[in-house]
């Protein structure tokens, strides 16, 4: 260590130029790798502020869709819904013109979303009802039903299976026409599933999450074959496509060159090495001639190298926080960038003490 930090201190202008060098090449990829980072937050950012809704289409237009439990269930429980409002459509009573609705959330089913701000509520109730599962129904005023009123549907046509629902909410007018009930979606499902019977959900509204990961989702999603059935798959991520589309490209271009940059790095830090080495030949000769072995010449070498390129990678990087701060400092690129340049001068050192002692020595100067 002794001899290392001699000659460190001898070569003054050797030394300086080498740190400079160092800072330099520091400075420059610090930035660089700091401008990715950077992309790779507004990414991030841009994924965290966006919003992409999704539904479930019929296989025809105008045709509601038929969604299973099971379809219902890979969707939902999938990790990519971050809200959801599901109907099923009890259609037992269509024949007289009324339907019952089985909604999770009364803003996704629009016929009821605009009379919400004019329902007549039964006390102790309102629109949260949606998301629970008590037996209750908003009814429209044409039926003639008051509030606290019961109604019964049959769950399927000609079934003695039925659902009694009281009336909790009245909306609407006292016209005629076709006449929709809505209740719980739970209430009407437990319905179902308590008399063993089978159904289908008639919609479903999705907002999605992990929205980094969402060719994930399609990806199963094709698997569960919800593209090509009775029930179809939609998802509006085209604006989320074209905008976080340009930073990955950004991004892509930025760590394609990165390997490319450290490859360099390694160069670099062989050619100054080894310029800077080349007048210590005759000093690498007379150390062999000593008896001193070739790798305790390397050592010494390489020891001088190693410090100058730490002394240069730490003053690139102070350096670096004072112009672009401390966000851009991550000591394990800063390592990496050492360790490269290291490589390079470590090349460079092992070539210098292989000299040929003979020839040194007789060399006429």
């Amino acid at each position: 260590m002794k001899l290392i930090w001699k000659n460190f201190s001898r070569n003054k202008n050797i030394t300086l130029a080498a740190v400079a060098a160092v800072a330099a090449m520091t400075l420059f990829l610090m930035l660089y790798m700091n401008s990715i980072r950077i992309y790779r937050q507004e990414l991030t950012n841009t994924y965290a502020a966006m919003t992409v809704e999704g539904w479930v289409d019929g296989n025809k237009k105008g045709r509601a869709p038929v969604i299973t439990q099971a379809e219902y269930t890979a969707i939902v429980d999938s990790g990519f819904i971050a809200e959801h409002s599901a109907r099923i459509t009890c259609s037992s009573l269509s024949s007289t013109g009324q339907w019952l609705y089985g909604l999770e959330d009364p803003r996704g089913e629009p016929n009821l979303a605009a009379e919400l701000p004019y329902l007549q509520w039964r006390e102790g109730f309102d629109e949260s009802l949606f998301g629970g599962d008590d037996p209750v129904c908003v009814a429209p005023r044409s039926t003639g039903l008051d509030l606290g009123d019961t109604v019964t549907f049959p769950l399927k046509r000609d079934s003695a299976e039925v659902l009694e629902l009281a009336v909790v909410g009245l909306y609407g007018g006292g016209g005629g026409g076709i006449q929709n009930f809505y209740c719980p979606l739970a209430s009407l499902r437990n319905a179902y599933q308590g008399a063993g019977l089978s159904f289908n959900y008639s919609g479903l509204d999705l907002i999605f999450t992990d929205l980094a990961n969402l060719e994930i989702f399609k990806t199963a999603m094709l698997e569960e074959g919800l593209h090509t059935g009775e029930a179809q798959l939609r998802i509006d991520d085209i604006t989320m496509q074209q905008t976080t589309g340009q930073l990955k490209q950004q991004i892509a271009l930025l760590e394609g060159l990165l390997p490319v940059l450290l490859v360099l790095v390694a160069a670099i830090g062989f050619g100054l090495s080894f310029l800077l080495l080349r007048g210590r030949k005759k000093e690498a000769a007379v150390l062999r001639s000593l008896g001193m072995r070739r790798s305790a010449v390397f050592t010494v070498l390489l020891g001088e190298t190693a410090l100058q390129a730490a002394i240069g990678c730490l003053l690139g990087c102070g350096l670096t926080l004072l112009l672009a701060g401390a966000t851009a400092f991550a000591p394990d690129q800063l390592l990496l960038l050492w360790a490269c340049d290291l490589l390079g001068g470590g090349v460079a050192a092992w070539k210098i003490s292989g000299v040929n002692v003979f020839n040194i020595m007789t060399a006429k100067e």
